[in-house]
């Protein structure tokens, strides 16, 4: 996403994440819960906005360190608030930056994040390796993606139909809702002009195969790839 978006998107993050609007949210923390080791002591949140998410994550494994990553210096502030009384380590770093300094780690996350770090099929190829170096043996990838471009009037109507939920006036939301329709455009255009990679099983399974096994997914874009061994 470009940096001038998430000098405003943070605004709206949390609202037009709502796991009453969007319990797959929780599914999706579910998932990775069922099948990580019961051993899971250390995990990474990629892209982890304000944190938002993470603290989902921090509820179900609560005996475990987080290390959050998230470069953008308008999203952090919000995260670190979020989750002061966590045992979060923060890092406001690219992935890259971020694996050179980590240890190794149970469970990847990559919560609607993957999709913006290229537009390019070998770099996760590539990233995929590097991860495979940082992750434990039965370590977990969990991955959940938005696999197709947005209808941007559809979703408009979904949320404006759901204003009571959001705590929105009109006035309100017509005012949030320009800063979100601004990052769906980005997101839109940024797939469409290949810098950005929209996900699904198939160009997943051919980036993560070769180190990992898939051991759970749905058609909601939901994937679960547990390390190989040997």
């Amino acid at each position: 996403m470009k940096p001038e978006l998430y000098s405003r998107y943070h605004e709206v993050y949390d609202r037009f994440s709502s796991v009453k609007l969007f319990p797959i949210f929780i599914t999706f923390c579910q998932k990775v819960h069922q099948n990580a080791s019961r051993n899971t002591t250390a995990i990474t949140d990629v892209g982890a906005g304000t944190g938002l998410f993470t603290s989902l994550l921090a509820g179900q494994f609560s005996g475990a360190k987080i290390s959050l990553i998230e470069p953008s210096e308008y999203m952090m502030p919000y995260a670190r608030a979020r989750l002061s009384e966590s045992k979060i380590d923060f890092y406001e770093s690219s992935l890259e930056q971020t694996l050179m300094q980590i240890q190794t780690q149970d469970i990847f996350i990559f919560q609607r994040s993957l999709y913006a770090l290229s537009g390019d099929i070998g770099y996760y190829k590539r990233l995929a390796n590097q991860l495979s170096e940082k992750i434990s043996e039965n370590g977990l990838v969990g991955i959940f993606e938005i696999g197709q471009l947005y209808d941007i009037p559809i979703t408009r109507e979904y949320f404006q139909s759901n204003r009571k939920v959001l705590r929105l006036s009109e006035n309100e939301f017509e005012k949030q809702w320009l800063i979100f329709e601004q990052a769906l455009k980005d997101f839109n255009h940024g797939a469409e002009s290949g810098d950005y990679m929209l996900f699904n099983k198939d160009n997943l399974n051919e980036i993560f195969s070769h180190k990992f096994s898939l051991i759970d997914g749905d058609n909601r874009n939901i994937f679960i790839y547990r390390k190989k061994t040997g």
